[in-house]
């Protein structure tokens, strides 16, 4: 898996989201201890993504979504997880003019 490799295999872009991914743990852990709440956070190379990231494993999780897994994670997602192409507007007219229900259909 994307954990399981060598030193040498990781990009600088992979290590700088790990290195991301620490300092939002930690900081994480100190929402805990300071309110008692916890929290979710995505980790990524842009704020869409990384929101995208955070929705997806709730409650108290975060989720590193590095550009090399993104091509495989898109085509499955159901366009109403992409912000902007939600709700009835622009989503349910996708879905239904041209009956299109994942990120997948759009791209085809």
């Amino acid at each position: 898996g994307w954990w399981a490799r060598g030193a040498g295999e990781w990009t600088q872009g992979e290590m700088l989201l790990v290195c991301g991914a620490e300092l939002i743990k930690q900081v994480r852990d100190q929402v805990m201890i300071d309110t008692g709440f916890s929290c979710s956070a995505g980790i990524s190379h842009n704020k869409n993504l990384a929101k995208l990231g955070s929705a997806m494993h709730k409650p108290s999780q975060q989720t590193i979504l590095p550009m090399s897994v993104v091509h495989r994670l898109l085509p499955t997602l159901p366009i109403d997880r992409i912000r902007g192409l939600g709700g009835n507007k622009l989503g349910g007219a996708l879905a239904a003019e041209f009956g299109v229900q994942t990120v997948g259909d759009v791209q085809k």
